[in-house]
């Protein structure tokens, strides 16, 4: 690329006002242009060409869009100096007469090199399988290409580039390619495999630490009574049992609440505070039961023990004995009791 003056360049590239910008934007877009002049003239292209192409961001001129292109194609980024000299020759072409006379050489040099360039301008093209899922992503160089352009054969700059392809549920799948001047390329995507999703990990059972106490076997019975007083007896002693149970693992019970209060908080709980919270279960389910056994037991047990007699009692002694047992209820609860002498 032939050099030129700083002067001269910029002379060129704001001889055409653009649009209104703000003030701010055009000295910002001015230093940028200096800089990339300045690294132009120093023949580096590939610092000067981002700082002209922010230049002309900030402040759209045809004169600087010339200088980009002509800065692209010494950088080898072909492609993008063709499409650079394009939209100048557009913006040559909708200009006043006394515009086109300013820029009339120009339009000619950039006519030129569009022609030669465009010749050179590599081509890839981007094929994805039938089939593939919603959401999938095909990007070139991290900008997304539509669905519409994958399979086409696109105008690309010389040198290496970065395909990736992301299907939802899978991990990313990334191509390089390295593609020369003149060149056409296509790369074919496969579609990765779907990972399963993985399954929700359930909790270990855990067996409370603390088993209850087995049930001592009722005392033997008397002989010498009959039949009711005997099984009496035995309920009786399976109640008394249940009473014991019910008291020692109540006990238990509140001694393990401090336990649960202290390793769960706030509804969550540490592994001591689980392993408290399984063993009160145990306790209350123990407690309840031994209070249900030892009441009904030993109701039951005393009942039948006043009620029943020796085997020589007669059916009308045990009849009056019936007779003299007392079932209340009221608001107040229910008692179960008997009366009369014995």
């Amino acid at each position: 690329m032939k050099k030129f003056g700083l002067a001269g360049a910029f002379f060129l590239a704001v001889a055409v006002p653009g649009v209104e910008v703000w003030a701010q934007d055009v000295v910002a877009a001015e230093a940028l242009f200096r800089k990339g002049v300045e690294q132009i003239d120093a023949g580096n292209f590939i610092a000067a060409c981002p700082a002209i192409a922010e230049s002309q961001r900030l402040d759209p001129r045809p004169g600087t869009l010339y200088v980009l292109a002509d800065c692209e194609a010494e950088a080898g980024h072909i492609a993008t100096a063709v499409a650079h000299f394009e939209d100048y020759l557009r913006a040559y072409a909708g200009m006043k007469a006394d515009q086109k006379v300013k820029h009339a050489d120009r339009a000619k040099k950039a006519e030129a090199k569009k022609d030669a360039l465009s010749a050179e301008v590599p081509e890839l093209s981007i094929a994805l399988p039938q089939g593939a899922p919603a959401g999938t992503k095909v990007s070139r160089d991290g900008t997304e290409l539509s669905a519409a352009v994958l399979g086409m054969f696109l105008p690309i700059d010389p040198g290496e580039h970065l395909v990736m392809l992301e299907v939802p549920g899978a991990k990313p799948v990334e191509k390089r390619v390295v593609i020369e001047r003149g060149k056409k390329a296509t790369v074919t995507l496969e579609l990765p495999v779907v990972e399963a999703p993985k399954p929700v990990a359930e909790l270990p059972k855990v067996e409370p630490s603390v088993k209850p106490s087995p049930v001592a076997p009722p005392p033997e019975v008397p002989s010498g009574m009959d039949g009711k007083r005997k099984a009496g007896v035995v309920l009786a002693s399976l109640g008394a049992a249940g009473l014991v149970a019910f008291g020692v693992t109540g006990g238990m019970a509140v001694a393990n609440k401090s336990e649960v209060e202290a390793g769960c908080k706030n509804l969550r709980c540490n592994e001591a505070g689980y392993d408290a919270v399984l063993r009160g279960r145990t306790f209350s389910t123990v407690a309840t039961v031994g209070l249900g056994v030892g009441v009904v037991g030993l109701g039951a047990g005393i009942t039948m023990i006043l009620l029943g007699g020796s085997k020589e009692k007669s059916d009308a002694a045990q009849k009056r004995a019936l007779d003299a047992l007392l079932i209340d209820a009221g608001p107040g609860g229910a008692y179960l009791g008997a009366k009369g002498a014995f």
